[in-house]
């Protein structure tokens, strides 16, 4: 299960700043907006380590240009407005949580895989052990003279059949 994460970032940040996510996602030059999708932009580039090509395509099929601005311009932000940066610290503190709770259910899943793979081997080696236990314990039930006409009898169907 794979997670878009700049979805998960636009859907966040709109609902912190009390926008819908698809305005975001929108061509809209409106102020607030701007300064929304500028937010998502950073928050993608500087928390998550996503890059800005794909950011900005993401994000409305803008340019790498559009998301280092973004960047430069919240970077300036935090740095005047020290609300801003209680609003980034928010941000931040959110979206590691998501990223680890993320993290840790596809950890979760990965082992419940490794473990299910792993009975099940185990269940395969299992039942061939007792398949060949099956078998050897018949096996002890012939004699030598009977093992041997076994193997006459079979080459000699072989060489009937011309496979030998």
């Amino acid at each position: 299960m794979k997670i878009d994460v700049v979805r998960r970032v636009v859907h966040i940040v709109a609902t912190l700043r009390g926008v819908r996510p698809d305005e975001l996602m929108s061509k809209s030059r409106e102020p607030h907006i701007v300064q929304v999708r500028q937010l998502a932009m950073w928050a993608c580039v500087k928390v998550l380590g996503v890059s800005n090509a794909s950011t900005a395509r993401r994000l409305g099929g803008r340019d790498h240009s559009t998301c280092l601005y973004a960047v430069k311009a919240i970077e300036e932000r935090i740095q005047l407005r020290p609300g801003y940066r209680e609003l980034t610290d928010q941000l931040r503190t959110i979206l590691q949580a998501e990223t680890l709770a993320a993290r840790t259910v596809a950890e979760a899943a990965r082992a419940m895989e490794v473990a299910t793979s792993l009975r099940r081997k185990k269940l395969r080696e299992s039942y061939l052990a007792k398949s060949v236990e099956r078998s050897a314990s018949r096996m002890g039930t012939y004699t030598e003279t009977d093992l041997q006409g076994f193997n006459d009898a079979f080459a000699r169907a072989m060489r009937e059949a011309g496979h030998v």
